[in-house]
């Protein structure tokens, strides 16, 4: 037989009031928009992200740099033959963010509006502070054994 039983949220569990801060990684790769591009290209790579947030002195955000900004690089490269640049050539200026409070479900409904997948968390002073990926929203998801959010104001009441 090819059923399941739907996953659902346990009455007694705080899995709605989980935040972006808890889920996020901490450790993460960011770039700086003066390095050069081929630097920042190594560092993404051998970190595995998918981009890695540009930031300032601050730790503020600048841009983001993904893995589609950078193979703008060979194209340039074949077309204009010359030095590859910095990494303020090829990032997204226009940075979204998540705001550490944020809760998990707005992180999700965000993924799922915009073609993301990754978004820089920030704290009260939009220092970043964390990366939140895809990967890592669905391993949680995962570990908690969940994927129906079905109803939430009567899951946060006690009414399902």
């Amino acid at each position: 037989m090819n059923y399941h039983p739907r996953r659902i949220l346990k009455k007694d569990s705080n899995q709605l009031m989980v935040t972006v801060k808890e889920v996020m990684s901490r450790r993460f790769v960011s770039v700086d928009p003066d390095e050069c591009i081929d630097d920042a290209i190594q560092k993404i790579v051998r970190s595995h992200q998918t981009g890695a947030p540009v930031l300032n002195q601050r730790r503020n955000p600048v841009g983001f740099l993904s893995q589609k900004d950078c193979l703008k690089l060979v194209t340039n490269l074949r077309y204009f033959n010359g030095f590859p640049g910095t990494v303020e050539d090829y990032m997204t200026s226009n940075v979204k963010v998540l705001q550490a409070n944020c809760s998990l479900f707005d992180a999700v409904q965000a993924f799922i509006d915009n073609w993301y997948h990754a978004y820089p968390v920030v704290n009260e002073s939009s220092a970043v502070i964390g990366l939140l990926t895809r990967r890592r929203v669905l391993d949680y998801v995962n570990s908690i054994n969940q994927t129906s959010w079905f109803d939430m104001n009567s899951a946060v009441d006690g009414s399902y």
